[in-house]
């Protein structure tokens, strides 16, 4: 394999949950695995399928069967192999194969999310990592393979998702949002606080809200910008579904807070 083309395929991971405004794999959120190992051939994917049985039957209490919540994890699946003798910036790591390795397991063994890049596919969304399966094979003092199976949420979510839309105060705003394939799940983040609502197809109502608050409708939660721990549900009355974006669609958004709310929409495609 030359030189030009060794990391064309690549898996990236992040220690952190998702960042509102981390829209690529290219920041300090995010290691390539091919900085300490060689992808030995495509990553494979498994969608998941929906779960059942004569006691649970999705569909039965009237949600449709696409919904994530209905179906089992998707699947990951990969192959590294970390040796010295054909790449020259492995070699000039000059550390041993057995840190290296170590070090690749730190990355996936805590990772919180997953992103990946092949020939037909750029690194342009990422998957929530679940449970995490390594396999040691061939180690040794030359070179060391690794086996790996990520088992993730089934939802992809898109890095564009991650990009805020400022919405205007007190003034309606026509959208068309891009969401080609499942509902977008967005978050709010209100920055100046006080009283108002937010409307897409029903109102969510804040009072007295303090500064710096994100509403995020994929988690059902409201909370500080500064600390995710900090609860402030209690704030707001209304339907987290009721600000959801659902494809092919389009409306108003109507934001009354007098001061800036950012808007992510967090969009992505089940898997």
């Amino acid at each position: 394999m030359s030189t030009w083309s060794w990391n064309e395929i690549d898996v990236y991971v992040s220690l952190y949950n998702n960042v509102l405004g981390d829209a690529s794999v290219a920041t300090n959120l995010w290691v390539p695995l091919s900085n300490y190992g060689l992808l030995r051939g495509r990553v494979a994917l498994t969608p998941s399928t929906v779960e059942g049985s004569s006691i649970s039957i999705p569909g039965r209490d009237g949600n449709p069967y696409s919904k994530n919540n209905s179906r089992g994890n998707a699947k990951l699946t990969f192959e590294l192999l970390i040796a010295d003798e054909w790449i020259p910036e492995h070699k000039a790591l000059n550390t041993t194969i057995r840190r290296r390795l170590d070090v690749i397991e730190y990355y996936l063994n805590n990772s919180r999310r997953i992103a990946y890049k092949q020939p037909g596919k750029e690194a342009s969304s990422y998957f929530e990592v679940y449970k995490v399966k390594l396999t040691e094979t061939d180690a040794y003092e030359e070179a060391a393979t690794l086996k790996v199976e990520i088992e993730v949420n089934p939802f992809e979510f898109f890095f564009t998702g991650n990009v805020a839309v400022q919405l205007p105060t007190n003034d309606p705003v026509a959208f068309n949002v891009q969401i080609p394939f499942d509902t977008s799940k967005p978050s709010f983040l209100i920055q100046g606080g006080g009283d108002g609502y937010l409307s897409v197809n029903g109102k969510f109502i804040g009072y007295n809200v303090p500064e710096n608050t994100i509403i995020d409708t994929y988690k059902g939660l409201v909370y500080s910008a500064a600390d995710s721990s900090v609860n402030r549900n209690a704030y707001f009355d209304g339907d987290f579904k009721k600000l959801w974006l659902y494809k092919e669609t389009s409306g108003t958004i109507t934001n009354t807070f007098s001061q800036i709310v950012l808007m992510y929409t967090r969009g992505g495609i089940l898997r």
